[in-house]
């Protein structure tokens, strides 16, 4: 959904879909499994420090593809709060 995410850059990457039917989403999916992004105009992508999200009612909040709680919700980024470790496997064939 964030193609263009990076770990180390400070900042998160915000993105903002709006309701979309069953069929809608059914013709996204061929895309999202190939390439893992979606392509429309009813998306937004922000790159942020910090973010509240509000909604008319209660709607599923959604983080890195987990439902993490309700709206409203607010998020600030804090650079160096988490240490990941990379690990890259490197196959011999």
């Amino acid at each position: 959904m964030a193609p263009d995410a990076r770990l180390e850059d400070g900042r998160l990457d915000l993105v903002l879909l709006e309701n979309l039917s069953v069929l809608e989403i059914a013709r996204m999916l061929p895309r999202l499994a190939v390439t893992g992004e979606i392509r429309t105009k009813r998306i937004q992508r922000h790159r942020v420090t910090r973010a509240r999200i509000e909604t008319e009612r209660p709607c599923a909040f959604h983080a890195d593809g987990e439902i993490v709680g309700m709206t409203p919700v607010e998020i600030t980024v804090v650079p160096g709060a988490m240490r990941v470790w990379r690990l890259w496997l490197v196959s011999a064939i």
